[in-house]
């Protein structure tokens, strides 16, 4: 692979790690509210019957409402479609969520992990590429830029070849 498709992979890679992260930072902040969820409903367990509560509407801003019965929860189940289910269905439901989306993100994690993997030796490739170039360099030798270019798309194992030639062509 040429210096320049390792470029533009290390550049496609390392976007896709950014997509990827921040699909991970969304599906964990899923999880965290998924789990503030579990435990309002352990405490709504434990709310009698007729009791009066202080309901939460956002941004600090609370009213007052009785709960007829705590047993009766009303859950979005997707598409707007509102079904009737007691608590423990609810707290089920919950958990099942929260397990999903657990495995959902350690798959992306894993898949992040690879992609820096690859990153990585990619940056070792470079790095000896370059390495390579500058060695050339330090020797004294002058190396043209279209020289360099096609350097770049030379593997590793023929640099010592280019060594013993260059080695060759100043004893001449």
């Amino acid at each position: 692979m040429s210096q320049k498709n390792k470029i533009v992979e290390f550049q496609i890679l390392n976007q896709e790690i950014k997509n990827l992260q921040e699909q991970f930072q969304n599906i964990n902040n899923s999880i965290q509210e998924l789990q503030m969820i579990k435990n309002t409903l352990e405490e709504v367990g434990k709310i009698n019957d007729n009791q009066e509560i202080m309901i939460p509407l956002g941004q600090g801003i609370f009213t007052r409402g009785i709960i007829k019965n705590p047993n009766e929860l009303i859950t979005n189940i997707g598409s707007g479609i509102l079904i009737e289910k007691n608590l423990e269905e609810t707290k089920d439901m919950i958990k099942i969520n929260i397990l999903n989306l657990s495995k959902y993100s350690e798959n992306m994690e894993e898949e992040i992990n690879k992609n820096i993997e690859k990153i990585q030796e990619l940056q070792k490739e470079m790095s000896a590429l370059q390495q390579a170039v500058e060695e050339f360099r330090s020797q004294g030798t002058s190396i043209k830029e279209e020289w360099i270019n096609e350097l770049y798309e030379i593997n590793k194992e023929e640099w010592d070849l280019l060594d013993k030639m260059n080695e060759d062509f100043l004893k001449i």
